[in-house]
């Protein structure tokens, strides 16, 4: 049998599937050394919520490691002359796809023995940026789409704390959605092309509602806004019975699996913070980390790079979990 990663695609929650790495670099390279590489699907937000994301993740690691009728009978049936080994599976992410890595390498049984964060989202949820007192938020992120029903607003740029304060009351204020065609039809659920583009992602930040979508708590970012102590917000999502689980950084101690973090120092849609933060708790923790910072890079930095930047940054993950098995 032979060890996988499972990797999950990014897209903010909201867009993507996992045929966007059928041919990518890294399972490409995974492949060359011999292991499996698994793209998985999860559930969207809008009108899905974490907690689907949660049960997906569980389901497909409990898919793989069923020995009566999982992906081993299915490669079995194909005729296929490889095996998984359940017994070394390995996650990672990028971008938002890190979310569902940081839950399966916490709560999936079997439990991963390696993880890997491509500047990933899930590291720290509680930090300003997801909040609706954000008043930084990056201009790259300028929304179109406005969310709480959706509406149409193209925003100002550059963003300043005023302009982010007037798109905030005009999403609180919106009941009216912006076409047909960005709804799938007879719904409110947004559609494809309000989910491609980042317009989506940057509304829902904007109004400071990307944490109520992710939870399905409405008013949930509001009340984590009035705690200005930020220990005191992880005190209380941990105490949030249903929704504790859906913030990863309040379980990482020192059981979370040896990992390896990549981020570019100028991203401007998942700031390097969130990484930082992550790092600084596996080393509280005694955790085994290497973090890999980018220098002079930004998002998804890795997806048309020269040779050069794959050597530096993708080959040292598969290095790290061969290591580890």
């Amino acid at each position: 049998p032979v060890p996988s990663v499972v990797f999950f695609h990014g897209g903010s929650l909201i867009s993507g599937n996992r045929d966007f790495l059928c041919k990518d670099i890294k399972s490409e390279y995974t492949l060359s050394r011999g292991w499996a590489f698994i793209s998985a699907d999860y559930r969207l937000l809008i009108p899905s919520t974490g907690h689907e994301i949660l049960r997906d993740v569980k389901s497909l690691f409990a898919f793989l490691a069923d020995t009566e009728g999982g992906l081993n009978k299915e490669l079995m049936a194909l005729g296929c002359p490889h095996q998984i080994d359940s017994n070394r599976l390995y996650v990672g992410g990028s971008s938002a796809g890190a979310y569902p890595a940081f839950l399966a390498a916490l709560f999936a049984q079997p439990k991963p023995k390696g993880f890997f964060s491509l500047y990933g989202v899930g590291g720290d949820l509680l930090s300003e940026f997801y909040l609706p007192s954000v008043a930084d938020v990056p201009v790259s992120l300028a929304p179109r789409v406005i969310v709480s029903g959706f509406r149409s607003s193209p925003s100002p740029s550059p963003i300043s704390s005023r302009s982010t304060s007037i798109i905030r009351t005009a999403a609180e204020s919106s009941n009216t959605v912006v076409t047909t065609s960005d709804l799938i039809p007879g719904t409110n659920i947004p559609g494809h092309r309000a989910r491609i583009g980042g317009t989506l992602r940057a509304a829902l930040h904007h109004a400071g509602k990307y944490l109520d979508v992710l939870v399905g708590v409405p008013g949930l970012s509001e009340k984590l806004s009035q705690i200005p102590n930020y220990e005191d917000r992880c005190e209380y999502v941990a105490q949030c019975e249903k929704s504790r689980y859906l913030f990863p950084q309040i379980w990482i101690d020192k059981d979370f699996p040896p990992s390896i973090v990549i981020h570019g120092d100028v991203d401007t849609v998942v700031s390097i913070k969130e990484s930082k933060r992550f790092v600084e708790q596996l080393q509280k923790g005694g955790v085994e980390v290497v973090f890999l910072v980018a220098e002079g890079k930004g998002h998804q930095f890795e997806e048309r790079a020269s040779p050069e930047v794959y050597v530096q940054y993708i080959k040292p993950v598969v290095e790290f979990f061969r290591k580890l098995s």
